[in-house]
């Protein structure tokens, strides 16, 4: 049976950490001819940093590398027959993230005429120009899910009985519960913005530009 050492793991993690950097180095060069910029991509159409976006990033960006990590160890080792499915929980984690990104997408549309240039990044977490509980919320339980997340793959490399039986190795499960919070926390999110778009869109006070200036 196929075993994985400690080099083949190191030697995929720096292949990993190559195909990552190649991969962003060309969309780097393919937004720049354009005369974006990289962080544009974290932003919304109306130019304010979008939590949503950012969430979805942060677990491409950790689930594509520790799949190409995994997948390299299998290959360095001698394994060349693809490995198990991806668990259903962290499919989860990924689907309520993009899930989130589209819906949220669709809300700042109806609030295109309110823009009012780039916004800086720290206003991520207002909503209005006021602190909302629902961004900070989104934003914990994303950062906790991401380093239990990892935890459970570092732990998972670690084990010598994996690394012994490498054609099992595979993305590790998470704890179902993590799905559940996070898709609660999306729903505050993005139906807090639905709900104020809408309110926005009923006032036509709040629509109406302000009366000029007295001479």
């Amino acid at each position: 049976m196929p075993q994985a050492t400690i080099g083949a793991v190191q030697e995929a993690f720096a292949l990993a950490t190559a195909v990552v950097l190649v991969a962003f180095l060309i969309v780097w060069i393919a937004l720049k001819r354009d005369g974006k910029r990289l962080s544009d991509l974290l932003r919304d159409k109306d130019d304010r940093p979008s939590l949503a976006r950012i969430q979805v990033f942060a677990w491409t960006l950790v689930i594509g590398f520790v799949f190409t990590w995994f997948y390299f160890i299998r290959l360095r080792s001698g394994v060349a027959a693809p490995p198990p499915e991806i668990p259903g929980s962290t499919l989860a984690l990924m689907g309520i993230s993009v899930g989130s990104s589209v819906a949220s997408g669709t809300v700042p549309r109806l609030l295109s005429v309110m823009k009012t240039g780039r916004h800086p990044w720290r206003k991520v977490f207002l909503e209005e120009d006021r602190p909302s509980l629902a961004r900070v919320q989104m934003f914990f339980w994303t950062v906790v899910a991401i380093i239990i997340y990892l935890w459970v793959v570092w732990l998972t490399v670690s084990d010598p009985i994996v690394l012994a039986a490498v054609e099992g190795l595979a993305l590790p499960n998470v704890d179902p519960s993590l799905p559940i919070l996070m898709g609660l926390s999306q729903s505050g999110y993005v139906g807090g913005k639905a709900v104020r778009a809408l309110q926005w869109r009923s006032t036509p006070s709040a629509r109406s530009p302000p009366p000029p200036a007295a001479p």
